[in-house]
């Protein structure tokens, strides 16, 4: 049976989601030297090589000082009491000291991601380092719930309640805390945000509700997401439609790891039903990615994917089947009513973002999660009437979801295009 292939330790499920399985022979990669033609299969990737690693004691101590860049970890505490860890690179590799006055980036991951997702490739090729040593004061965040993040104030990660949120609870409660505790420690300095995947959703809702605007100087969207109904990834699909015909409950308020055994059943089942290639679901679950690399590849396995809360995962699934963004759906009239003062869910209104915002978004003809329709359908409806010298809309055919965190030309083709929009003067 095909999932009996599976390696429980790299499991990758999102209901946009990343799976990968112990038949690593079978996942397919671009050849870096030959980006736009011909595949060749990765033939030496071995379950051994892609054990967890060991727990260490931070992003900084795992990813950034080895490669010879200054490092330092912060710990964001939320209103909601959710403490969050930070790491900051306040510098190039190559300067003798930093400057106080240096523009700050905030740099937020996606979906069951953490801050390490953008440490995949050489130093020379994560965007985190490219901006640092482009001169910009660098920050990089962990969610909650990941493993950097797992602290509270009064609650203990293996408490339900420590569970009981979705993006809603990030925009309002989490970037801000982020983006407050940066704009003072930089002197209240305006920051430049770089978002991924759920990142740039997080930007997007938050500058539409107003939310630190006027501590933004620009914006930084890759694979963007806001709209799923277009999505073409089967796995996604198919968890949308299983969740379409439950009900959120309190019991729901819990963790969701990726790597558990409910999560493992939950894909058996789905693996079990003819229309999904499980040999290759990498690939099936975030699109044709061009240009990644075989060791970045093995390190993505070795510290992803992140636990997250199953209420996202119902919102997630939900973004899809109701084919509009809307705050969290609790299922019944009454509670939505308690929460929201109405009935239904409400809709976030994308078009009170800020016209003159300046917004660079860069999304790739082979995403299965941020689909082209999805995209042109986010510019065609919220950014019609945006000023055009502060919108720059970047288009990459052969890139997919996983492209924008970890591709080996991706400092060519995206990130030095983003440090040049953040080096502008608006």
């Amino acid at each position: 049976m095909v999932f009996q292939n599976f390696t429980n330790s790299a499991v990758l499920i999102l209901c946009v989601l990343v799976l990968a399985t112990r038949n690593y022979q079978a996942c397919a990669f671009r050849n870096p030297e030959s980006w736009t033609s011909n595949y060749r299969l990765w033939d030496n990737i071995k379950p051994d090589n892609i054990k967890p690693e060991s727990p260490v004691k931070g992003l900084c101590a795992d990813s950034i000082i080895a490669a010879g860049y200054k490092c330092n970890e912060f710990e964001v505490t939320t209103n909601g009491g959710y403490i969050l860890s930070i790491q900051r690179i306040p510098k190039g590799r190559s300067e003798i000291s930093s400057n106080a006055s240096k523009e700050p980036v905030i740099i937020q991951h996606g979906l069951m991601m953490d801050g390490s997702s953008w440490f995949m490739n050489s130093p020379e090729q994560n965007v985190p380092m490219i901006l640092a040593d482009n001169g910009f004061d660098v920050w990089v965040t962990n969610g909650r719930g990941t493993k950097f993040s797992r602290k509270h104030t009064t609650l203990d990660s293996s408490n339900q309640q420590y569970w009981d949120w979705t993006w809603d609870d990030l925009v309002s409660d989490e970037m801000p805390a982020i983006v407050d505790f940066v704009f003072n420690q930089t002197g209240g300095q305006k920051i430049n945000y770089l978002g991924h995947s759920l990142g740039t959703m997080i930007a997007l809702i938050s500058l539409s509700e107003g939310k630190w605007v006027n501590k933004v100087k620009s914006v930084a969207l890759l694979s963007p997401v806001a709209y799923l109904s277009h999505m073409t990834t089967t796995l996604g699909i198919m968890s949308a439609n299983y969740v379409s015909g439950k009900k959120f409950t309190p019991k729901d308020i819990t963790e969701f790891d990726p790597k558990g055994q409910k999560v493992l059943s939950f894909v058996r089942g789905i693996c079990s039903r003819s229309g999904i290639n499980c040999n290759d679901l990498f690939t099936a679950a975030t699109g044709d990615n061009c240009c990644l690399d075989e060791a970045a590849f093995v390190r993505f396995l070795k510290v992803e994917p992140q636990p997250t809360s199953k209420k996202t995962m119902f919102h997630l699934a939900y973004t899809f089947l109701y084919d509009d963004l809307t705050k969290f759906d609790y299922g019944r009239r009454e509670i939505n009513q308690e929460h929201y003062g109405q009935p239904e869910p409400p809709i976030y209104n994308l078009s009170n973002i800020p016209n003159d915002v300046p917004i660079f978004m860069s999304y790739g003809g082979r995403d299965a999660l941020s689909d082209v329709v999805d995209v042109q359908r986010l510019l065609t409806l919220h950014f019609q009437n945006h000023d055009k010298t502060k919108l720059k809309v970047q288009f990459i055919q052969g890139y997919a979801h996983a492209d924008y965190m970890m591709a080996v030309n991706a400092k060519d083709l995206v990130y030095k295009q983003v440090a040049s929009f953040f080096k502008q003067k608006f």
